[in-house]
This record gives structure tokens, sequence and C-alpha cells, in this order.
């Protein structure tokens, strides 16, 4: 059996606390008062059942919240790998008008689909993709406005400027998404 990180912290601290109590036994003599108070133990059990309720709660919801924004964080990412898996933008000389046509359309899906997922956010509300949306937008004209010829975009030096300028735009905004994503408590 593999142990990580958090189970042998774990198991130390407990070993430790073993050893602890026993160097400590014979230094204190405590003596237990045979009387007990009902007001006490109702006390006690009432301090225990809050704590278990509290615990139970407030771990239960930032659990969910944490798996809320891990899911969200994970669609934005996907969108910035499909990226670079279509190599979209490596290549500012000579992009393929088709694969052009196909990628936006694939990632405007994707955009899409992340802000609908985002809408119904419970943990996140109020957080919306528009910026993002925006940069995709002038992304995407800012190379589909361009002619093509023979299957190619062949876009001036100017134009590979303007198109390197607005995908760092967009990955931009796809970092500050993220970073709002973890903000939201």
């Amino acid at each position: 059996m593999k142990l990580n990180k958090e189970q042998l912290l774990l198991f130390a601290v407990f070993t430790a606390g073993i050893i602890f109590g026993i160097i400590l036994i014979p230094f204190f003599n405590i003596e237990v008062d045979s009387k007990v108070n009902l007001s006490d133990i109702l006390s006690m059990l009432l301090t225990a059942v809050i704590g278990i309720y509290l615990s139970i709660t407030i771990g239960g919801r930032q659990s969910s919240s944490r798996f809320e924004k891990e899911f969200l964080i994970s669609e934005v990412k996907r969108i910035t790998e499909y990226i670079d898996a279509a190599n979209l933008f490596k290549n500012t000389v000579n992009i393929p008008a088709e694969d052009a046509a196909k990628g936006f359309k694939e990632l405007n899906i994707r955009i899409f689909n992340f802000e609908s997922i985002l809408s119904d956010a419970d943990y996140c509300q109020g957080l919306e993709a528009t910026e993002l949306r925006n940069a995709f937008k002038n992304l995407r004209v800012s190379i589909l406005h361009l002619t093509s010829r023979k299957g190619l975009i062949t876009p001036t030096s100017t134009e590979r400027t303007d198109i390197v300028n607005k995908y760092s735009l967009f990955r931009k905004e796809v970092f500050k998404i993220i970073t709002e994503i973890n903000r939201y408590s």
C-alpha cells in the first residue's frame, strides 16, 4: 500500500502524540470527580453537535464550490488546449483558410458552451465571459476578413502583428477569467 504525504503526516503526528503522552503520564496525577452535572453533559453534547454540523455544512459548501471552480477552469483550459492543438496561430505567414474557418467555428462553439455552463454556475454567479468573447471576435475578424489566395490566408507584416497582438489579448482574457473564477468564494 502506497501512502501519500497527508497520510504520512497524519501517521507522524499521531505517533508523536502517543510518544508525548507516554512521556508525560508520570508527571501528571489527574483526579476525576465522580459527580456528574447534567447541565455540563448537555452543554458538551450541544457543543459537539453544533461543531459537527458546522464542519459538515461549511466543508460541503467549500468542496462544492471548489469542484465547480475546477470544472469551470478546466473548460477554459480546454479552449486554450484546442487553440494550441489546432496550431491556428503558430504560423501567421500562411494560414489555411479552411482550417481557420473550421477552427474558429469550433472555438465559437467551445466559448458558447463555456458561457452556458458559467451562466448555470451556482458559486460563480455574476461572472461573465464578455471580454473573452469580445477578444475572440476581434481575433476571428482580424484573420477571416483577410482575402485568401489558393486556399491560404497570407497576411501582410502589419496584419501579422495585429493578429499576434489580438491573440495575446485573447490569451490574457483567458488568464483573467481563470483568475476571476478563483476569486469567487
